[in-house]
């Protein structure tokens, strides 16, 4: 086995804006596995937020003995140890985890939905996120959604009621919101909630700081919206975590350390019979594409990052209609542009 790693920045269609700040672009480490004349591609996202970076990334995977990631050994026993290398680096691990998921399909001519034993995604809608926006910035985002069934707002800002009236003025679409932690205190995310709830918002996505549990709890039962758990829920071990808290997760591979452990917290959260999102980070159509592996398995889809870039390095997502379908029938489904 071989690893080979290069850093990329995706550039960003326009200015992204959330609670936590604004970006126009996100590094991406890009990682390649290659076994005889077979090479698997994975992809570590750094949006800024994250305890991540590039430097971060690189030095975890200088700490990997190739001589591990042995393609006669199951996944989970790979993952396992490089799971056991060092704490954190979730999104240095998913990129581990979405290569060898590729090489893997390729070697054996599956995808990796074929690889779980699940049926092929067929008739997939995904949602299409909004930063924190003006209404002009609205307006123009609006037309790019033209088919898309579920939009989502981002909130935390100092404006929210003001940008939903925004919103309800110009597009008559289901939406959801997700704060982004970005509401500092749970009785004015009550009245926000509710306000929203008026207004016919699907769900809440993480109104509050992810170390408020009691104040989570607290919102929980009086919430008349489902709340959904994101930077409060990165690994398995906090599935069980949000029992009375949240009524959903949204598990993104850039959390989970890649597709395996996304795949334990779906069944988890299905056992607990909590709601479940399956969500990306700003990534290319590598991670994205490795998500949608799963996408049959849950309640909604927010998988639209390539809509939103200028230059993604992958081939291989048809987005039409606000549906997301993958072409390739082996592996992860998408090939690297040449000169990559």
């Amino acid at each position: 086995m071989h690893l080979e790693y290069f850093h990329y920045q995706l550039n960003l269609k326009s200015p992204f804006r959330l609670s936590a700040g604004v970006r126009d672009h996100t590094d991406i480490v890009i990682i390649k596995l290659s076994y005889e004349h077979h090479v698997g591609y994975g992809e570590a996202s750094l949006p800024p937020y994250f305890d991540e970076n590039i430097r971060t990334v690189i030095s975890f995977f200088k700490k990997i003995d190739v001589r591990r990631l042995r393609v006669d050994l199951p996944i989970n026993e790979i993952l396992q140890y490089v799971d056991g290398i060092d704490k954190g680096n979730n999104a240095a691990k998913a990129a581990i985890d979405i290569a060898l998921h590729d090489l893997k399909g390729k070697i054996e001519k599956k995808s990796i939905y074929e690889l779980y034993g699940l049926n092929r995604p067929i008739d997939i809608s995904t949602s299409l996120t909004i930063g924190i926006s003006s209404l002009d910035e609205l307006e123009k985002k609006i037309i790019d959604a033209e088919g898309v069934e579920l939009i989502k707002l981002k909130l935390g800002g100092n404006n929210d009621k003001a940008l939903i009236q925004d919103y309800l003025s110009i597009c008559h679409k289901p939406f959801c919101v997700d704060v982004n932690q970005g509401w500092n205190d749970k009785e004015e995310a009550l009245e926000l909630v509710n306000w929203l709830h008026e207004k016919g918002a699907i769900f809440v996505e993480q109104p509050l700081k992810k170390e408020k549990w009691k104040e989570m709890e607290w919102l929980f039962k009086r919430s008349p919206l489902p709340l959904i758990a994101d930077e409060s829920v990165k690994r398995l071990e906090d599935v069980d975590k949000v029992i009375g808290r949240f009524h959903g997760v949204n598990i993104k591979l850039m959390k989970s350390t890649g597709i395996y452990e996304a795949n334990r917290m779906i069944s988890r959260a299905r056992k607990l019979d909590l709601k479940v999102l399956i969500g990306c980070m700003a990534e290319s159509s590598c991670a994205v594409a490795a998500a949608w592996q799963l996408s049959s398995l849950v309640d909604w889809r927010d998988l639209d990052a390539p809509l939103l870039t200028l230059n993604d390095p992958f081939n291989g997502i048809n987005y039409k209609n606000g549906k997301i379908d993958v072409v390739g029938s082996v592996g992860l489904g998408v090939t690297i542009e040449e000169g990559i």
